[in-house]
């Protein structure tokens, strides 16, 4: 056969050889049928147990816990029931009742293989299999009521485990909270007014003091200018008595002896800071000030020396204008230097500002993280806390019998219409394989096309296989069955 064989030549190769196929289908099903007589029956037995709530408390400590409980998968619930320790326990349970053929200190292994857990919504269903379905019934039923005894303690174990972390961890987080809430409160008494939070009040103050300062310069300019008129005036005077000008010829030191006599005097009864001791010794640094002035000047030829008043000749009221006039200028000059001085102070402190700006953005970041980590135990604490109360009112039962196995009637394997399904297919699959093989080993050709694929010449005629009478036939038929008896 090729490619181009039609799908008529299969089927007809199929039915020539039908009793290959059908012979071996017929020994499938019959090898079937006595292997399923000598296989054991197994027995599943079911017991199903309702979970009242979603999970159980956390094992992640430090998670937040806003539910105290989490879903419970199935990997986590066949290992909790496969450990050596509820092994154990199960074992003492079913004492007596394993089989006889069950080692001593074998119990575990031997319920470790006999069942396992599934999961169907809130139902937890315990299945065991056995070849003794009382057997089946009773290692589910058992294992399921050692669940449901063991789940409760270790879920009261686990919660007050939790609880215990959780205020230990919120006793460590509140004192550190606590230090940082403290190095900040420092931090702002120590540069208090100098903060971030103080800018707007020092630049409202700074601009104050600068106008201040602003109008003091002014008030100053026109008091000096003031008490410049007025020597000028008194100098340029002659009213006869050239006692009160010094002229260059004659020694200046006389008034400023006279002056520094007045000083002494004036020191036995006053202090230093007494407004008139302040204004006399202004008066004295203006006269050395201007015999260091007119010691300097050099007077042209023919020419006259500026004078130099001789404070110390004037007459009272002059005198008196005068000191009142020096005492204003030097009263202005403290207000100006004390103006000038909180100047620099706020623009100090506004620099400063910038500066601790800096710090105290990080220290606020640290106690943020710290506040952060502090809420996370809290709310952690909390659930906890609510699932100890939860567990310490009696809620232990999250687990409950929703139905206890029964004994099962009939064997869950194996399955008679899989068994001798699986014979007939398997036979079936021989069948074939044999009519494959006899195929290719038969090199007839039964089709014109065969024979042009093959040597690759026209066929030129064919004979067609005559059909012979009933009775020729019959005939040869009666001869073979004589020769053959």
């Amino acid at each position: 056969m090729t490619a181009d064989t039609p799908l008529v030549a299969y089927l007809g190769v199929a039915w020539r050889r039908k009793y290959f196929i059908l012979l071996p289908a017929v020994l499938g099903l019959v090898v079937a049928a006595v292997a399923l007589r000598f296989m054991p029956p197994i027995y599943l037995a079911t017991a199903t147990v309702m979970s009242r709530q979603e999970g159980e408390p956390s094992r992640d400590y430090l998670r937040p816990i806003i539910n105290p409980t989490v879903p419970v998968d199935l990997k986590e619930l066949n290992e909790r029931a496969k450990t050596v320790e509820f092994l154990q326990g199960l074992a003492v349970r079913l004492k007596g009742k394993l089989p006889a053929a069950v080692p001593q200190g074998g119990e575990a292994d031997y319920l470790r293989a006999s069942y396992y857990l599934d999961v169907n919504g809130s139902m937890i269903l315990f299945r065991c299999r056995q070849k003794d379905p009382a057997m089946a019934a009773t290692i589910a039923n058992a294992a399921a009521e050692h669940f449901i005894a063991t789940i409760g303690r270790r879920k009261a174990e686990r919660s007050e485990e939790l609880t215990d972390f959780f205020n230990q961890q919120f006793e460590e987080r509140k004192r550190a909270l606590d230090v940082k809430d403290r190095e900040i409160a420092q931090f702002k008494q120590m540069h208090r007014g100098s903060l971030p939070e103080d800018s707007a009040t020092n630049m409202a103050a700074m601009a104050s003091a600068k106008s201040e300062a602003l109008r003091i310069q002014g008030d100053l300019e026109a008091r000096e200018q003031e008490l410049a008129g007025f020597l000028e005036r008194v100098a340029g005077q002659a009213d006869g008595t050239l006692a009160a000008v010094v002229p260059l010829s004659q020694d200046p030191g006389a008034g400023l002896a006279r002056l520094e006599a007045e000083l002494a005097q004036m020191l036995l009864t006053m202090t230093d800071k007494h407004p008139d001791v302040i204004a006399k010794r202004a008066e004295i640094e203006a006269v050395r000030k201007a015999i260091a002035q007119r010691a300097s000047q050099v007077p042209a030829p023919g020419q006259e020396p500026a004078p130099v008043v001789d404070v110390g000749l004037l007459n009272p009221v002059d005198r008196v204008r005068k000191e009142t006039l020096e005492r204003g200028i030097v009263a202005l000059k403290l207000r100006q230097a004390a103006a000038q001085r909180e100047v620099a102070l706020y623009e100090a402190r506004l620099s400063e500002g910038r500066q601790l700006e800096t710090e105290l953005t990080r220290m606020y970041r640290d106690r943020d993280a710290v506040a952060a980590e502090y809420q996370q135990v809290l709310s952690s604490k909390r659930g906890a806390e609510i699932s100890q109360e939860y567990l310490e009112a009696g809620a232990t039962g999250q687990f409950s019998f929703e139905a206890r196995a029964l004994v099962p009637l009939s064997p869950e394997k194996p399955v008679p219409s899989t068994v001798l399904g699986v014979g007939l297919i398997v036979g079936l699959a021989l069948g074939v394989g044999l009519v494959v093989l006899l195929e290719l080993l038969d090199q007839t050709f039964r089709y014109p096309e065969e024979i042009q694929a093959q040597f690759e010449i026209p066929v030129i005629a064919t004979v067609a296989r005559l059909s012979l009478p009933d009775a020729t036939r019959d005939r040869r038929r009666e001869k073979r069955r004589k020769a053959a008896v």
